[in-house]
């Protein structure tokens, strides 16, 4: 629900801008605010690491289902061959969640790391060091307080023409977002990304709409759950079981600058 209120000097966890903003709107008693410079919509103030702890604590969307992941983590790999991806590359999936996207690499020298999962101990020993051919995050970008340090501090561990890939939220997608803080607490425009990859030493190789493999009867009953239920029961269809869906993300890949 929309609410006025007055205008806070505020600073922009992607570009830094301090410029007079208003709140947005407000959801689960977060305010959000849209960035005058670069359009990103965040929560402000940001959730405390005992408020974050506490949430992820008994997070759910690890739950997602194991072959609609598995899909689309074996559909993220082969994409990313043609950025030089390979078994012999060193590859740290950032916030990994259940470490499925490693496991589909099937080589030693991919490793993945999740502050709320059990992460990989040889990843702890070698996440500050510039070893990195190549760094992921799946869906992690919008999850973060502080992303600008943390995108930083990712390209730094990168080696010279290493590449960071993610998927996030965008706010410019025709497919509707929600707000859902503390879970999501950033929401990204083009410029956005542009500029906190450019402050990390990163040039975009590549920004398009992400398009995923969702089982063709959970898409149906998200885009029909604002029909009534009587009516679902009696739509039927032939798709297959699994199917390409748009979705409201980003698939960003950057290289960092020599």
């Amino acid at each position: 629900m929309k609410r006025s209120s007055l205008p806070t000097s505020i600073v922009c966890p992607a570009c830094s801008d301090t410029s007079e903003k208003g709140t947005i709107t407000s959801k689960h008693s977060y305010d959000i605010f849209r960035c005058n410079y670069c359009g990103l919509e965040f929560v402000h103030p940001m959730p405390s690491p005992e408020q974050m702890d506490h949430f992820y604590r008994d997070y759910s969307n690890f739950r997602a289902e194991i072959t609609v992941v598995e899909r689309n983590a074996l559909r993220n790999i082969e994409h990313l061959k043609k950025f030089g991806l390979s078994s012999d590359s060193r590859l740290l999936d950032f916030g990994c969640g259940e470490n499925i996207f490693v496991r589909k690499g099937k080589t030693k020298n991919w490793f993945g790391y999740d502050y709320y999962q059990k992460p990989d101990k040889q990843a702890i020993s070698d996440f500050s060091g510039r070893n990195w051919d190549f760094i992921t995050l799946w869906g992690v970008l919008e999850h973060l307080v502080n992303p600008r340090d943390q995108i930083q501090e990712l390209a730094n561990s990168l080696t010279p023409q290493g590449v960071l890939a993610l998927t996030t939220v965008t706010t410019e997608s025709s497919i509707p977002y929600q707000f859902k803080p503390p879970e999501h607490v950033t929401y990204w425009t083009k410029k956005s990304v542009q500029v906190l990859f450019s402050a990390a030493g990163l040039s975009i190789l590549e920004y398009k709409n992400y398009k995923m493999i969702q089982k063709a009867d959970v898409y149906l009953s998200c885009v029909l759950r604002t029909v009534p239920e009587k009516f679902q029961r009696k739509i039927s269809h032939s798709l297959p079981e699994y199917i390409e869906v748009p979705t409201n993300e980003i698939f960003v890949v950057g290289v960092k600058e020599q």
